[in-house]
């Protein structure tokens, strides 16, 4: 078994990354909030003490819900989509925030992974939290991560504007037919 060194601090390039990482979903959470207190219809003071915090898919999936409850449709967004891609988001994004560095003898920086089980050996399943993984990670992977999260705030962004939109066309009066 070969045991990877701990890293204590990282180069000056993955900590800028990780915590753009960090900074970015907190942004995507952000938007996330403010189109449940649109469907909720409240303003932001209220919402932040009314509405707490979850994780991104169970947001999406009350978003979705509460669309359904206020008769609109998205035209532009699946739903079971956004939350899909969100979670694997997120789960990558925690897998950044908690969990130590290790750097081999290449120099190439791993992250260790603590959940999930390795391929069945001998019949038995092992799991990682006993024999922990090591995940490599370049700036490329932390790049790529930022990007998707930053496409993502675009398209909760682009559902939230599509549900204001619906819900003042489903509270505007229809007009009169017989005018």
């Amino acid at each position: 078994m070969n045991v990877l060194p701990i890293v204590p601090r990282l180069p000056e390039a993955h900590l800028l990354l990780i915590g753009e990482v960090i900074t970015t979903w907190a942004l995507l959470e952000h938007e996330l909030r403010l189109t449940v207190f649109l469907l909720l219809d409240l303003d932001n003071k209220r919402g932040r003490l009314a509405v707490r915090s979850a994780r991104a898919k169970e947001t999406v999936e009350l978003i979705s819900d509460l669309m359904h409850q206020s008769k609109v449709q998205s035209k532009t967004t699946r739903l079971d989509e956004l939350a899909k891609v969100l979670d694997e988001l997120e789960n990558r994004r925690n897998t950044l925030a908690h969990n130590i560095w290790l750097q081999d003898q290449d120099g190439v920086l791993h992250i260790q992974s603590l959940s999930g089980v390795w391929p069945q050996r001998d019949g038995k399943r092992l799991k990682r939290r006993v024999l922990p993984a090591g995940i490599p990670v370049s700036e490329q992977n932390l790049t790529d991560l930022v990007n998707a999260i930053q496409g993502s705030i675009k398209a909760v962004s682009r559902l939230r504007h599509e549900v204001k939109s619906l819900l003042e066309s489903a509270a505007s009066p229809s007009p009169d037919p017989s005018a």
